[in-house]
């Protein structure tokens, strides 16, 4: 417990606004010395000053005498009140953030078993087939190279083509083939390079994944997903080729990286066969 000479500097220096010993001093109309003297222990104040120093400090006049409960009890309460309010106010957001994730992710489970649902309704369908994905994933502003009739399960409405251009992701898909895309609209927040994003569970389940990806405003390129969480080098994001003769783009913190689109099919161009 802090004694008389360390309680009377915490109230003077606690003061709002808060107070030098000279103007301690020329409150009490003492000498500024007297206050350095009360504040080092080598004297003490009278009663009566004690209960003027808790006056112009605003502090409880029994915890600067004898040190017992709080030096303002009042402010204590308000500041445990405000920080109940911030504590809720915290819990909310967190919860509304919680039900977000768990949308999304149950979208995105959805959207896989819709693939592989038993009995699935097949109808002919016509599937434009875009030479070029565009970062902002509009293409319809674009003619399509050509237009595939198929009998498929995918809905036209849901997907589009999307030709391969280079070998970056060989022998999954390579030159020619086209890709059925599932459009989405993910960016990635600034996060926590130890912790990952706020809402790291859904980028984990992103993991493998051959997405259509826009980093820092580009073109879109198409890549796998790859996905680290260890404790020893934290939560890193990156783009990976199938080619191993490519490099893989190693997102940061700083990057701003969107998922414009999910790879759902892959139909293999009769050259490549």
């Amino acid at each position: 417990m802090p004694n008389l000479a360390e309680r009377i500097r915490q109230a003077r220096r606690s003061a709002y606004p808060r107070l030098q010993q000279r103007d301690l001093a020329e409150k009490l109309k003492v000498n500024r010395s007297a206050v350095g003297q009360w504040e080092t222990g080598a004297s003490k104040p009278g009663l009566d000053r004690i209960e003027r120093i808790a006056k112009i400090c605003k502090v409880d006049v029994r915890w600067l005498l004898t040190g017992e409960g709080r030096p303002n009890p009042s402010l204590d309460a308000a500041e445990e009140k405000l920080k109940r309010v911030v504590r809720d106010k915290a819990a909310k957001i967190e919860q509304e953030r919680l039900i977000k994730i768990e949308t999304d992710l149950e979208e995105l489970k959805r959207a896989r078993g819709a693939f592989s649902a038993a009995g699935a309704k097949r109808a002919a369908l016509e599937l434009k087939v875009y030479g070029k994905v565009a970062a902002n994933f509009q293409p319809a502003y674009a003619a399509p190279l050509e237009t595939l009739h198929l009998a498929e399960i995918f809905d036209p409405a849901k997907r589009y083509g999307l030709v391969v251009s280079g070998q970056s992701m060989s022998p999954t898909a390579v030159e020619g083939d086209i890709c059925l895309v599932e459009p989405v609209q993910w960016e990635l927040p600034e996060y926590d390079e130890e912790r990952g994003p706020a809402d790291k569970k859904f980028w984990k389940a992103l993991h493998g994944e051959i997405v259509c990806a826009s980093l820092n405003g580009d073109d879109a390129i198409l890549k796998r997903m790859h996905i680290s969480d260890r404790k020893d080098t934290g939560f890193k994001i990156s783009l990976v080729s199938d080619n191993p003769a490519n490099s893989m783009i190693e997102v940061t913190r700083n990057d701003r990286l969107r998922i414009v689109g999910l790879v759902r099919h892959i139909l293999r161009s009769p050259r490549a066969r």
